[in-house]
């Protein structure tokens, strides 16, 4: 997929080079591009490249934009269930604007969470409420200080404490892992 802005006209076609061990960059594959439609304030085009099977580093060239590097080999897949630090987490934070460059991924969302739940609740996400709160908090009641923060849920009563355990472990694997040394989000409260 290549995201076009709504104004640019689609070009016919798109390269695929491959950066070979020396730093040469040879030409691959050229073919034409197809119009996949509009979504959001994006249009885009499809170029199929399936058919390069040799393993090896490989970018686009479409026009005069080109893609960064990425892999074609049969192991490209392995470990792509990690969440990454660069789009998936900061996108998905929650109860924040999110900016990338003009893009603005999403508004100040779920500023309805933090609510007490009802009594004797069962939800239908398997969360449930017994007869006390165990808070000072009555049903419906904003509870100060949860509304920051955290990771999307369903915006409802519960914060989904496992889901919010699971993001935090895997970015204790992300800096077990590979350690980075870098930050590219900024949270400005």
């Amino acid at each position: 997929m290549i995201e076009l802005d709504k104004n640019d006209t689609p070009l016919p076609a798109a390269t695929l080079y491959q950066i070979l061990e020396d730093g040469t960059q040879v030409e691959k594959f050229t073919a034409g591009t197809s119009v996949w439609g509009r979504y959001l304030r994006y249009n885009y085009v499809t170029f199929d490249f399936s058919s390069v099977k040799e393993p090896g580093l490989y970018y686009i060239r479409y026009g005069a934009h080109q893609t960064n590097a990425f892999p074609i080999d049969k192991s490209v897949y392995e470990g792509i269930w990690h969440t990454t630090m660069d789009v998936w987490l900061p996108v998905q934070m929650d109860h924040m604007t999110v900016n990338e460059g003009y893009r603005v991924w999403h508004g100040n969302p779920h500023q309805d969470d933090a609510l007490q739940a009802l009594l004797n609740h069962n939800h239908f996400d398997g969360y449930s409420m017994g007869d006390t709160t165990d808070t000072r908090f009555k049903p419906f009641e904003r509870i100060p200080g949860l509304s920051v923060g955290g990771w999307y849920n369903a915006g409802d009563f519960d914060i989904q404490t496992g889901s919010h355990n699971t993001v935090v472990m895997d970015l204790v694997r992300i800096f077990e892992t590979f350690a980075p040394d870098r930050d590219m989000t900024f949270v400005d409260q």
